[in-house]
């Protein structure tokens, strides 16, 4: 397939509506993330969360149990922080890199005996995959993402 004179042009056309997509669908999947971050508090007090939108998908954002500890008058939370800030920062990392780290399709790699499948190139060079769609994402969005795991 690849001694097609058009299919590399046919092959960036592709490549550029996944592009449009992934970004789509990353941000809806950003937006429930950020939706399961949102309380909203009633005049009461009383912690409520707003009923979910129907189009955003269903994420499962880990529970991280804290154990608060009095002790010598002393407040103390097991884990720390810290450390609880850095899990949440990597499960949305993660979240991120699975739309990030997909692989662009390329129109060499569409040989029919390729016998170099599952093995590394030879040349070294990483294999390049779409890490520049989190740039067509609305950035208010991922600076919510962040801002909400802080």
């Amino acid at each position: 397939l690849s001694g097609y004179a058009d299919l590399g042009s046919w092959v960036k056309v592709v490549d550029d509506r996944m592009g449009e997509v992934l970004a789509k669908r990353l941000e809806g999947a950003l937006k429930a993330w950020n939706f399961k971050f949102m309380i909203q508090k009633e005049e009461d007090n009383v912690e409520t969360t707003k009923e979910p939108d129907a189009s955003l998908p269903k994420i499962n954002v880990p529970d991280i149990p804290v154990e608060i500890l009095l002790r010598n008058q002393e407040i103390t939370a097991n884990p720390t922080v810290p450390m609880v800030r850095s899990q949440f920062l990597k499960c949305l990392n993660d979240f991120i890199g699975v739309v990030c780290t997909l692989p662009r399709p390329k129109s060499g790699r569409f040989e029919v005996f390729d016998n170099r499948t599952g093995e590394a190139k030879d040349d070294g060079q990483a294999e390049e995959c779409f890490h520049k769609v989190i740039y067509r994402v609305n950035q208010s969005i991922v600076t919510e993402a962040y801002r909400n795991v802080e």
